[in-house]
């Protein structure tokens, strides 16, 4: 039986603690370069972001995804979310 080590998220991690366990390119928001909070994804560019980060985003720039395409809003990956919760 492996022993599986586990993190305690606050409201987001530094890569550098999470480094190891999971790739972290799938799991780090491209604006802040945190772990995931709350995580939301770009319908149409399939990248997600931390709901804070993205709300303050489109504050300044409405509709405009960091990645130069039309933000819509939807759930992340399933299997982003498995990931997030081990």
């Amino acid at each position: 039986m492996a022993i599986r080590k586990t993190i305690v998220r606050t409201e987001s991690l530094s890569t550098d603690r999470a480094h190891g366990y999971f790739d972290d390119d799938i799991v780090t928001c491209p604006i802040c370069t945190n772990i995931l909070s709350k995580p939301v994804t770009c319908k149409t560019c399939e990248n997600s972001f931390c709901l804070k980060c993205i709300r303050l985003w489109l504050n300044e720039k409405p509709n405009s995804c960091p990645f130069n395409c039309h933000f819509q809003e939807r759930k992340p990956p399933p299997i982003l979310i498995k990931l997030l919760s081990n």
